[in-house]
């Protein structure tokens, strides 16, 4: 009950988060498109396991904070903060569906969801009082 209030901590790669390298797409759609895949991308999901990976981090934070007496933005700046590191660590150790031999020759690299990092490094939290009204 104490978290019940008008905060939100959004995780994932935000609308501001600026053009990948080549500029052809926002960080958000390339994002998307690596988390839902098209007709020549597999689907490689990363946000929401990424975030369910911290969901003993999330609770514990939670509970220590209410306990210390923390507000809702401490709390949710905390949570935010668990959520959207547990997130890139789980794009560093995603591996499956596996890169194809060209790309990883390509890439020098067998990561799926890293080439130059951008993408990773794109995933942030915000603590905003507005419910979200899209995304996962």
């Amino acid at each position: 009950d104490k978290l019940r209030g008008n905060k939100y901590a959004t995780v994932g790669i935000h609308e501001d988060a600026g053009n990948v390298e080549d500029g052809s797409m926002t960080q958000a759609q390339n994002g998307a498109l690596q988390n839902y895949g098209n007709d020549k991308i597999p689907a490689r999901p990363w946000l929401l396991p990424g975030v369910q990976s911290a969901t003993q981090d999330i609770v514990d934070t939670s509970a220590s904070g209410i306990e210390r007496g923390l507000s809702n933005d401490q709390i949710m700046e905390q949570v935010g903060a668990f959520a959207a590191g547990a997130t890139q660590q789980y794009i560093t150790d995603l591996r499956d569906p596996p890169n194809a031999p060209y790309t990883i020759e390509k890439k020098g690299s067998d990561n799926p969801l890293i080439d130059t990092g951008s993408m990773r490094a794109a995933v942030t939290y915000k603590v905003t009082d507005q419910k979200p009204d899209e995304g996962i």
